[in-house]
């Protein structure tokens, strides 16, 4: 088995004209799918 990728550890670079409402709803998303 070869290493694992840990995509939650490298978020995607934030667009500068994001929404906070977003950020929050994307941050909870990584959260749900790290299972914490």
């Amino acid at each position: 088995m070869g290493a694992i990728p840990v995509t939650v550890a490298v978020p995607p670079p934030i667009p500068a004209d994001i929404q906070p409402a977003e950020v929050d709803f994307a941050v909870r998303a990584m959260l749900l799918r790290a299972g914490i």
